[in-house]
């Protein structure tokens, strides 16, 4: 052959993980010859690594941005097609947090957030996905977790909340958070469907007088 062959691997080493970019070069004018040469290219590996990860992180609370959850959470959706597997949404909705920034300053409400996606992170599993949607709400991803558990998932979630004090200078503040469940529907084209309805129930928690779990209507 004449065309030039790269293949980048990765290879185990007692401190760190290193990547190897091996190319093969036909050598010109002699038939059968070629080069071979390993590059360590770990240093641009962890840049296009740690890129990635900044593009998927709310950089406010350290946990996974709107679009990563979308993006994990749509390919959730087609494995509970495909396997006939249950997976449940909450939307979940900081009370009153206007009135945080309002009455202690924007430093404290910053913690607050911080301190919220903390104590939420605390309340799911490690498989779930914890995400910060947008200002003071955030969205729980909970595969193989049926409507039951995933109300149980998001009473442990609110009591989280409610059980941390915001402290900044001399400021301290409680926290309280209204959280819609639904589950994923087969029936689902776009996972921003099961959101929808979570997020209904979440306006219901929160006309309902807040600090509380509203599962979707299921009709």
């Amino acid at each position: 052959t004449t065309e030039k062959f790269e293949l980048e691997y990765p290879c185990d080493s007692p401190t760190e993980p290193r990547w190897f970019l091996a190319r093969a070069t036909p050598l010109e004018h002699q038939q059968g010859g070629v080069v071979i040469s390993h590059t360590n290219v770990t240093d641009r590996k962890r840049l296009v690594f740690d890129l990635a990860k900044l593009a998927a992180t709310d950089p406010l609370t350290g946990v996974p941005n709107r679009r990563h959850f979308v993006d994990v959470a749509a390919a959730e959706l087609e494995r509970t097609k495909r396997f006939g597997t249950s997976t449940s949404v909450l939307m979940i909705d900081l009370d009153h947090f206007k009135s945080v920034n309002d009455t202690y300053g924007h430093a404290t409400g910053d913690e607050a957030l911080r301190s919220a996606a903390k104590a939420c992170k605390s309340a799911v599993r490690k498989a779930d996905l914890l995400a910060r949607m947008g200002g003071e709400e955030f969205a729980a991803l909970l595969p193989g977790t049926d409507m039951t558990s995933a109300l149980a998932v998001a009473e442990k979630l609110r009591r989280a909340v409610a059980s941390t004090a915001v402290c900044v200078e001399q400021n301290t503040c409680w926290l309280t958070t209204s959280i819609g469940v639904s589950q994923v529907s087969p029936d689902d084209k776009m996972i921003e469907e099961a959101l929808s309805r979570a997020d209904g129930a979440l306006y219901r928690a929160k006309r309902s007088g807040r600090n509380c779990v509203i599962a979707a209507n299921t009709d």
